[in-house]
């Protein structure tokens, strides 16, 4: 019997299939169920996710007033959850630094995460981004941002950096690897 006269019933058929579901740990769930034999792994985990928001933090900010914009832009982009305190004090007192505060002065014309794109021995396209790119007159910077420990790869790294301005008509070439936890600045030369 119909009880709504607007309604029509029809005669259905269900099947189940077999869905194949794959399981993606995010890295914060593999951090959530490790076990305390693995507090190691966890804080190397974890200072490594810290050295990519703070690597994300500087190459946010063109001058030294951008932090709070930066740390701002974070928080909307989901990349920080609430106010870093500790963000913005390591960020203030790096940019206070004499040694990089002329790097964060406005004076320049800055290129940040630029590619610069460069014919590989066998043809291919290769894709270099250096952090931060100054120029001023006749005068290039290169700064790469480190938030570990020294490597000689870097020193490499920011040396090809300073090759490909160069071979774009840039003389006088300067790079600089910057160890941001340490305050720690190194120049690189070709």
């Amino acid at each position: 019997k119909r009880m709504n006269p607007d309604v029509e019933t029809l005669d259905m058929t269900m099947e189940s299939c077999k869905a194949r579901i794959e399981f993606r740990e995010s890295n914060r769930s593999k951090a959530f169920i490790q076990s305390e034999s693995d507090d190691v792994k966890v804080e190397q985990q974890e200072y490594i996710l810290m050295g990519n928001l703070y690597h994300q933090l500087f190459s946010a900010i063109a001058t030294a007033n951008d932090v709070e914009e930066a740390l701002l832009q974070m928080r909307k982009t989901g990349l920080i959850e609430s106010e870093s305190k500790s963000m913005r004090k390591l960020a203030v007192a790096r940019l206070n630094d004499r040694k990089v505060s002329e790097w964060f002065d406005g004076s320049w014309t800055l290129y940040r995460e630029c590619t610069i794109l460069e014919r590989g021995k066998e043809g291919e396209v290769v894709q270099h981004r250096p952090d931060r790119v100054m120029m001023r007159g006749d005068e290039t910077v290169v700064v790469d941002f480190k938030f570990g420990k020294p490597n000689n790869e870097y020193l490499e790294q920011v040396r090809c950096y300073m090759k490909l301005l160069q071979q774009m008509g840039r003389k006088n070439v300067d790079g600089f690897l910057w160890y941001v936890y340490d305050s720690k600045i190194e120049r690189v030369t070709l």
